[in-house]
């Protein structure tokens, strides 16, 4: 019964009467606190609720839903089902499909019309998964393993069409569930968890027959068989009624090594061919390899072989000889990359993954090597058997007959090397196996050389004289040109020892015993000889010697004297130039001497003029300076001068200084005298 609220609860006041109400069109002035009349209707409403009410009331029951479970109702009243199902919807007889989800819910009689139990979630722990197998539902088509899931309107939850009766094709992953347990019973299987370094391989146990031959199908197919594509470590959710699975060890490729696939499943490959690419569906070894790490490979797809990556040391460069390819045009011994055969460019040290199905590699040395040619007798006595291995031991021996019919044995070292860039050509040419050099090179050319060069030679020329240099010179020249035409470098060879018959090296010992005596008397002759000739040379020598003294010092006199006259001269230069000098000095003082006398005898002539009392003395003392003047006129001044000079004429000139200095202190006492008596005749005047 739909409940109309008359009152306001904003206003606290009525709200509008129906249509039907007696006051209806009143007018109304300001808002009504307070209810006027009801209408007769209201009343009786009123009155009804409260008579119904009660009743009501003690016919309902309060069915409760505890959180975590839900509710399934058996509906006891109503049609039956149409289709015969004891799961049926609201208005049928049977247990609901839908279920009660936790909380209140208030029934009419319960017990009379309805029935309902509580039973707990459906709860899937962690790497569980929950398979639903409905208790009815439409008959399962035959031969069908999965039913089909309800078919139910999303918005309104309302069924469209049943599912089947049977294991339903959807699971429950971890969590709580809602779940009619009376519709669905629930079974509990493990997760597929696949640790890590595992993997996991699917079989699919129903769908339609694969192809004929195919043993592998796809993960998204429909067919029965073992799936093709792997599980990877991790936690997946799969059913039970629909996959198998088994879990192995991933495929680790150590360090150094290189893993090789091989696929056992699919199409013949094409004729001829070796190897397959990863991504055709070809049987037959894979060309790309698999390098260091974890792979997750089906078994069932794939045979996997762990091999060695290709090292190459340092010392040596690698060949690389191609098992496919291209085939190349005409006879070469070498070939470009992507051509079947011995590849021009070497391999120089490192580690290389390579599939050995697809290339071969040789290592070839790149240092130098040596190769002894022992004679076994000298093996076994020097106790070096461990050197040669028996095939080696038949090669070595180097005998031949000398032109004198003697046998000849001799032990040879030779010092080779493989060029990095001749190694391909060395390895096309020789074959793999690289003793080839020796035998097929060294030990053949050495043994002909001998033979031929030999037969040509006395026994004895090899035991003394230059022909072991030059037959050793020769063999060195001999195998460098054979090595050459296999691009061998032969660097040396060493003839280290030669074996002689007993008989021949007895008479060439008396023989070399006999000239090394002669050698040894002839040696102490010319010793004597020497030792004349040292002396005779000696006394020389001494002579010489004296002689040289001798004119050394004569050279040295010569020398000195011709230095001293050159000093001497250079002397006399000096002094004659000095006598000039002095000479024209004195010259220049003469007549500075004259032109002081003149002005002296002016000056005397003056004051004798200005004073009576002095004139006499004056008049007498001009005639002493022009005596004076006269006389030093008349004397020769500046003497001859020779070279080494003359004392006496210093002296002279010393002497005519200091007269020269006399007279002139006399005169000027003499004007000193003058002076203070004129000063005193004047202060008395």
């Amino acid at each position: 019964m739909e409940n109309i609220n008359l009152f306001d609860e904003e206003n606290n006041c009525l709200n509008e009467p129906p249509e039907n109400s007696p006051v209806k069109g009143e007018k109304r002035k300001g808002k009504r606190k307070w209810p006027i009349f009801l209408s007769g209707s209201s009343l009786l409403i009123i009155c009804a609720l409260f008579i119904v009410l009660p009743i009501l009331i003690r016919g309902m029951n309060l069915v409760i839903i505890n959180p975590g479970k839900v509710g399934i109702a058996y509906n006891k009243r109503g049609k039956i089902d149409p289709g015969g199902h004891f799961i049926v919807e609201k208005k049928y007889k049977g247990t609901e499909r839908r279920v009660l989800m936790p909380g209140w819910y208030f029934y009419w009689k319960t017990t009379f019309f309805k029935n309902i139990i509580e039973r707990p979630m459906i709860k899937i722990p962690q790497g569980k998964i929950g398979v639903l197998i409905a208790q009815d539902g439409r008959k399962l088509a035959e031969g069908t393993v999965l039913a089909e899931d309800d078919i139910v309107d999303e918005e309104s939850g309302e069924l469209i069409t049943m599912g089947e009766k049977g294991i339903r094709k959807k699971i429950l992953t971890p969590g709580t569930y809602p779940v009619n347990t009376v519709y669905f019973e629930v079974e509990i299987y493990d997760a597929l968890d696949i640790q890590p370094g595992k993997v996991g391989i699917l079989t699919r146990k129903i769908g339609d027959p694969p192809p004929p031959g195919q043993i592998l199908v796809p993960m998204q197919s429909n067919s029965r068989g073992i799936v093709r594509d792997v599980v990877e470590p991790g936690v997946m959710y799969l059913h039970p009624y629909v996959y198998k699975w088994e879990v192995t060890d991933a495929i680790t490729i150590p360090a150094g090594k290189v893993g090789v696939l091989t696929r056992k499943v699919g199409k013949p490959p094409l004729p001829g061919t070796i190897l397959v690419e990863r991504e055709s569906d070809s049987q037959g070894i894979i060309k790309e390899i698999m390098e260091p790490g974890l792979y997750y490979i089906n078994p069932y797809e794939f045979q996997v072989e762990i091999v060695d990556a290709v090292y190459i040391p340092d010392g040596f460069v690698g060949v690389k000889i191609a098992k496919t390819g291209k085939t190349a045009q005409g006879v070469q011994v070498l070939v470009e990359e992507g051509f079947r055969g011995v590849q021009k460019q070497y391999m120089k040290s490192g580690l290389y993954y390579l599939n050995p199905y697809e290339f071969d590699v040789v290592l070839i040395e790149s240092r130098k090597q040596k190769y002894d040619l022992w004679l076994p007798e000298q093996i076994i006595a020097e106790g070096k058997e461990e050197m040669m291995n028996l095939s080696e031991k038949d090669n070595n021996p180097i005998t031949f007959l000398s032109n004198d019919g003697f046998k000849i044995s001799i032990d040879v070292t030779v010092v080779y090397e493989i060029l990095p860039e001749d190694a391909p050509y060395v390895m096309a040419t020789l074959g793999k196996d690289l003793k080839d050099i020796r035998t097929k090179i060294i030990c053949p050319g050495t043994r002909s050389f001998a033979r031929l060069e030999g037969s040509a030679l006395k026994a004895v020329e090899f035991v003394t004289g230059e022909t072991r240099k030059i037959f050793q010179q020769k063999l060195e020249s001999q195998l460098r040109e054979n090595g050459a035409l296999s691009r061998v470098n032969i660097l040396n060879a060493f003839v280290r020892s030669y074996t002689i018959p007993e008989e021949l090296l007895e008479q060439i010992k008396f023989k070399e015993i006999a000239q090394k005596e002669k050698i040894r008397i002839i040696e102490e002759q010319e010793k004597h000889n020497e030792e004349a000739k040292l002396a005779k040379q000696k006394i020389v020598m001494e002579q010489h010697i004296r002689q040289i003294k001798a004119e050394t010092e004569k050279k040295i006199a010569e020398t000195k004297a011709h230095e001293n006259k050159r000093v001497a001269i250079i002397s006399g230069e000096k002094l004659l130039a000095v006598a000039k000098l002095e000479r024209k000095a004195a010259n220049e003082e003469k007549l500075k001497q004259i032109a002081l006398g003149e002005g002296e005898a002016k000056r005397r002539e003056l004051l004798f003029k200005a004073d009576n009392l002095e004139e006499q003395r004056l008049n007498a003392h001009k005639e002493i300076m022009l005596t004076f003047a006269s006389q030093m006129g008349k004397q020769k001044w500046v003497p001859d001068m020779i070279v080494g000079g003359n004392p006496e004429n210093g002296n002279f000139l010393q002497s005519m200084s200091d007269f020269i200095s006399m007279l002139n202190l006399k005169i000027a006492n003499q004007l000193r005298t003058s002076g203070s008596a004129k000063r005193v005749a004047g202060a008395t005047e």
